[in-house]
């Protein structure tokens, strides 16, 4: 006759099998702590430029998609003076006077953006 280990799991039940608590979820969970992209850290570019500039020239094409965004809600104008940068795929448009800054993450704009904590 074979020997036999009991283990309970964390109903206090006999709900372990092979090692695995069935009582609980199968399935990979959220870690915690986890944070959604749109909160990463971003690293701005040396210098300020103007809207118009960033929108003329082809170096700053990747910023061209927030700028209209915000060109279209009347955050900015053509004359207003930011500080752009970028981590991955998402994009940060700070405006200097207003101490400001928008958020676009891929091709979802977000708009003003207020830092979690």
């Amino acid at each position: 006759m074979p020997n036999v280990n009991v283990v309970y799991g964390s109903t206090g039940q006999r709900t372990m099998f092979m090692g695995m608590d069935l009582s609980c979820e199968m399935r990979v969970s959220h870690a915690l702590g986890e944070r959604a992209p749109i909160h990463n850290d971003v690293t701005h570019e040396k210098g300020v430029h103007e809207v118009r500039d960033l929108l003329l020239y082809e170096k700053h094409i990747k910023y061209d998609l927030i700028l209209r965004k915000m060109l279209e809600d009347g955050a900015i104008d053509h004359d207003t003076k930011v500080k752009v940068g970028s981590n991955g795929r998402l994009r940060e448009v700070y405006l200097i006077e207003e101490k400001e800054a928008y958020r676009c993450f891929g091709t979802s704009y977000y708009g003003k953006y207020i830092a979690q904590k």
